[in-house]
């Protein structure tokens, strides 16, 4: 078994599982099913562990590894600070659940961006639909009126 996380997402386009594993980039694959792109993931971390090593690179270290507290220190320029303060301050929130907030947006980016371009096709087919409809109406129209 592996030490490195293993991130799985659905891709609706290509109706396939995605896994990619963050601490050791380029390292991706995918499957028909969960468990077979956690498998491929595996298999990938392996490969990828044994090219590090045939290269005599040393291996980035696993978040499992690193034992986080839960507190960091974040330096920022003022202006920065003041302008996450104003932003937190606007939604009735601390800095720091603004700044949480943000981080947990980016790793569901692509779920969102899948259900935004879901929600885009929807609303283009049925736009289509109304157009067909009216164009149909206004053909069916003109026919009566030449008559």
């Amino acid at each position: 078994m592996n030490k490195y996380r293993i991130q799985i997402t659905w891709d609706e386009e290509d109706q396939i599982f995605i896994a990619r594993v963050p601490e050791l980039e380029g390292v991706a694959t995918h499957g028909k099913t969960r468990l077979a792109a956690t498998k491929h993931a595996e298999e990938a971390i392996n490969l990828h562990l044994k090219t590090l090593t045939a290269m005599n690179e040393s291996f980035p270290q696993s978040i499992a590894e690193k034992n986080l507290s839960g507190n960091m220190s974040l330096r920022m320029g003022k202006d920065i600070h003041e302008t996450a303060a104003i932003h937190a301050a606007k939604l009735g929130k601390s800095i720091n659940e603004y700044i949480v907030d943000l981080i947990n947006k980016d790793d569901n980016k692509d779920e969102i961006e899948a259900s935004l371009e879901a929600t885009k096709d929807l609303i283009e087919g049925l736009f289509a639909k109304r157009i067909s409809r009216v164009t149909t109406s206004k053909t069916v129209s003109s026919k009566r009126r030449h008559k």
